[in-house]
C-alpha cells in the first residue's frame, strides 16, 4: 500500500510529536508498506533541530522518503501556498492512504477523494472550535477509515463530544522500539541514578524531582530534555544541589543509552499535564512515549498513579505507582526501587514482556492499518 504520512510541523524539531511521526513512518515501511512523510517548512525555526541526517537522528532506518512542503513566506501567504502545494503533491502522489494527526490536511485528502486516518491526541477546547468542526467533518466523511487515539479515555470523550459510534476510532497507546542491542552508558560515579526523560513543561513533574533531589542527597538525578530557555530556569532553581544533572536534548536515537544506565526512571505526571508553549491539559488522555520507552529498557520505573495511565501500567506488576503530589510517598517508592532488586528486576521484566507483547511500533502500525483492509473488505461485501 502507498502511504502519504502528513505532519503538522517540522522534521526534525524538539517536539515529541516528530518523533512520533518518524517511528509510525518506519513502523508502516517495516509493515511492507510504500511510505513518504510530507512535512511543512513554515513553521517557526525555533521549532526546528538541524542535523545532517534525520533517520540517524531519530534512529530509524532509511526506508521511507521523506519529503518537505514547501511554502510562500510571507504575511498571511505560507498557510495558504502550504495547503496548494500539498494538494498539489497528493493529486500527483494518489496514495493508497493519507495518515495524519492534522484535521485541515485530512479533509483535504478526503475531499480529493482520497481514503484517510487521522489520529487524534486531545479533546478540542472553546478555542479550537473551527478544528473541532472539520475533525467532525472528517469523521464523518466517507473516505475516513478511521479515527485513531491514544487512550480508551480519549475514545469515550470524543465520542461523547461529537456522537459518534465507537466503532469510527481505533485505540491505539503510544510505542517504542526495541532497545535489546542498545549499551548503558557509562558512568564514572556508582552513586544510584535516578533517571527523566522529558520536556520540562508545566505538570511534567520537575517540581517532584527538584523535591526528591533535595531529600534524597546520596542519590543522582538525571533530567534529559527540555528547552535550553526551560533548563535554564529549573536549572536556577537546583542551582545548590549537587546531585541533579540537565543533559538537555538529546538526539532520540541517543536517549536509550541514557536511560538503561539508570538505576530507577520516573515519570512524575501532575494532575494538569501541559503541552508546548504551556498550553492545555492532557493528563485525561495522555499516552506518553516515554512509558513505553522505559517499558523497553529493562529497568524499574516508578509514575503518578494517573486514570489513564492505568490502561498500561500496574501497581507492583510492571511498575510503582504514585500519587502525584505526594512527595513523601514517592520517596518512599523510590527507595523500595532502589533499595529492593528482586522487586526492581519484578517490575522491570514484567513491563519489557508486556512491551514487547503489545506496544511496539511495528505492533502499533501494524493494528491500526488492519483497519484499511477490514474496510476494504466491508466495501467489497456491499458491493456484492
Amino acid at each position: 500500500m502507498k502511504i502519504a504520512y502528513v505532519c503538522s510541523g517540522p522534521v526534525p524539531s524538539l517536539a515529541a510529536n516528530s518523533v512520533h511521526v518518524m517511528k509510525m513512518c518506519a513502523a508502516m515501511a517495516e509493515n511492507e508498506h510504500q511510505v513518504t512523510l510530507l512535512s511543512p517548512t513554515y513553521q517557526a525555526d525555533r521549532a526546528k533541530v538541524r542535523v545532517r541526517d534525520v533517520f540517524r537522528h531519530y534512529g530509524v532506518k532509511r526506508s521511507f522518503r521523506h519529503v518537505t512542503i514547501p511554502s510562500i513566506r510571507l504575511p498571511r501567504v505560507a498557510v495558504r501556498s502550504h495547503r496548494f502545494f500539498l494538494r498539489s503533491i497528493l493529486r500527483l502522489m494518489r496514495p493508497d492512504l493519507v495518515y495524519t494527526r492534522v484535521p485541515e490536511a485530512a479533509l483535504l485528502a478526503a475531499d480529493l477523494g482520497l481514503r484517510v486516518i487521522l489520529e487524534r491526541h486531545d479533546t478540542f477546547s472553546e478555542e479550537s472550535k473551527r478544528y473541532a468542526t472539520i475533525f467532525e467533518a472528517v469523521a464523518r466523511h466517507r473516505n475516513c477509515v478511521a479515527i485513531v487515539v491514544i487512550s480508551h479515555a480519549l475514545k469515550t470523550e470524543l465520542s461523547k463530544q461529537f456522537s459518534l459510534p465507537g466503532s469510527c476510532f481505533i485505540v491505539a497507546a503510544d510505542a517504542a522500539d526495541r532497545v535489546d542491542d542498545v549499551k548503558p552508558l557509562l558512568f564514572e560515579s556508582n552513586r544510584p541514578r535516578a533517571g527523566y526523560a522529558g520536556h520540562l513543561y508545566s505538570g511534567k513533574g520537575i517540581e517532584v524531582i527538584d523535591k526528591l533531589a533535595r531529600s534524597m542527597p546520596d542519590v543522582d538525578f538525571h533530567i534529559l530534555g527540555g528547552t535550553a530557555d526551560d533548563i535554564a530556569a529549573q536549572s536556577a532553581r537546583m542551582s545548590g544541589l549537587s546531585n541533579v544533572v540537565f543533559h538537555g536534548h538529546l538526539p532520540p536515537v541517543m536517549v536509550p543509552e541514557y536511560i538503561k544506565a539508570f538505576d530507577v526512571l520516573l515519570a512524575p505526571y501532575q494532575e494538569k499535564v501541559s503541552v508546548s508553549g504551556g498550553r492545555g491539559d492532557v493528563s485525561r488522555w495522555m499516552s506518553p512515549l516515554k512509558i513505553f520507552e522505559y517499558m523497553a529498557s529493562r529497568r524499574p520505573m516508578v509514575a503518578s498513579d494517573l486514570p489513564v495511565l492505568r490502561e498500561v501500567l500496574n501497581h507492583e506488576v510492571n511498575c510503582l505507582l504514585v500519587p502525584p503530589a505526594d512527595y513523601d510517598a514517592w520517596e518512599a517508592q523510590v527507595r523500595r526501587v532502589l533499595d529492593d532488586a528482586v522487586l526492581a528486576e519484578g517490575i522491570a521484566e514484567q513491563a519489557y514482556c508486556e512491551f514487547l507483547e503489545r506496544y511496539t511500533w511495528k505492533a502499533r502500525a501494524e493494528n491500526i492499518l488492519r483497519a484499511v483492509t477490514q474496510a476494504e473488505k466491508s466495501l467489497e461485501v456491499q458491493a456484492a
